[in-house]
């Protein structure tokens, strides 16, 4: 954050679609967001679309490079919300380092931080692709190998989200998220369900009906692959139906959302399934552990999810801290109607 809070009276307003400055026009003023979204983008040939860099929301600044080069701007700036910006020239820009010196710090720690990225990325693609012409940007399509994407979407997406989510934006994923999804559900079935209903653990809620404890871990087994796929489907359905009004970057269709759904629960499950049996196995698999354990698991799939919603579609973040609650609320819902 570059400035302190402004006023919300101050600034000019920009309405949506409406375009701040074009890629190569004349450097003229730096900006801060008093409210609202900005997309940063580069053109392509003309016959392509162009290419999104990032999505700014309030108090980042943009613009400063040109402003300080003076060289032609490198980027288009549009608002895709309503928008109020802040703007100065360069006699108030450079007045305004004058009379705050950590500013200039401030923004060189912001443009090496974009600068690591693109590094970053561009290295990445080397060692995963072994591109040998023109690099691509990580959202556009690419092909990578099989063992390469796997590993892109689980542990890369663990400890690198932001990065994966926004390469998954420009992929057709689906395939791959539902392939993964019925690992992880009939996985869990004939590992975890199956020593459950051997060890004969103790239930946290009671049997339904006039199931005995026996027969109903015995159901649960059969029923839990099927029952996890209706679990991803109706997150995704709930993410799209609330969601999709919020997106800027890229249409929300149920498809994308199904994909990026099914990506964010897949990784952190992984430890999960060892640590479940071997807790089952010492005998200390009862809920007191496992309900605790597995909300943790949970709260670490919907933070995946919350970073899905603003890397693939570009909603905003109090809009996709709401749905990532409200999709795991929707988890922890349906996954108490039928595991006990």
């Amino acid at each position: 954050m570059y400035f302190h809070k402004t006023k919300q009276e101050l600034g000019k307003v920009y309405e949506p679609g409406e375009i701040v400055f074009r890629q190569g026009d004349p450097p003229g003023a730096v900006y801060v967001i008093l409210e609202g979204q900005v997309e940063i983008s580069i053109a392509r040939a003309e016959d392509q679309p162009s290419i999104c860099l990032a999505v700014l929301e309030r108090d980042h600044v943009f613009g400063e490079m040109s402003l300080l080069d003076q060289q032609p701007r490198v980027a288009t700036a549009k608002a895709i919300s309503r928008v109020r910006l802040l703007s100065l020239d360069q006699k108030g820009f450079l007045q305004r380092l004058h009379e705050d010196p950590a500013l200039s710090l401030r923004i060189m720690l912001k443009l090496s931080e974009r600068i690591r990225h693109m590094i970053s990325e561009i290295i990445y693609l080397h060692a995963r692709i072994g591109l040998t012409g023109p690099l691509r940007f990580p959202w556009e399509p690419v092909t990578l190998p099989f063992f390469d994407t796997l590993q892109r979407m689980t542990v890369d997406l663990l400890f690198h989200p932001t990065e994966v989510f926004t390469w998954a934006r420009g992929q057709s994923l689906l395939a791959w998220s539902i392939c993964l999804q019925m690992f992880r559900w009939w996985a869990t079935s004939i590992t975890t369900m199956v020593n459950l209903h051997v060890s004969d653990t103790p239930m946290l809620l009671p049997v339904p009906m006039s199931f005995t404890p026996f027969i109903y871990r015995y159901f649960e087994i059969f029923a839990y692959g099927p029952y996890g796929l209706l679990i991803i489907s109706t997150i995704a359905l709930f993410l799209w139906r609330y969601g999709r009004a919020y997106a800027t970057v890229k249409s929300m269709t149920f498809a994308k959302s199904w994909e990026m759904v099914g990506l964010a629960f897949f990784t952190p499950w992984l430890p999960t399934l060892l640590i479940d049996n071997l807790l089952i196995q010492y005998g200390i698999g009862g809920p007191e552990i496992m309900v605790p354990w597995h909300i943790v698991v949970v709260v670490v799939e919907s933070w995946l999810v919350y970073v899905g919603l603003r890397a693939v579609f570009g909603i905003a973040q109090k809009q996709a801290w709401r749905l990532a609650l409200g999709g795991c609320a929707v988890f922890l819902v349906m996954a108490g109607l039928l595991i006990r």
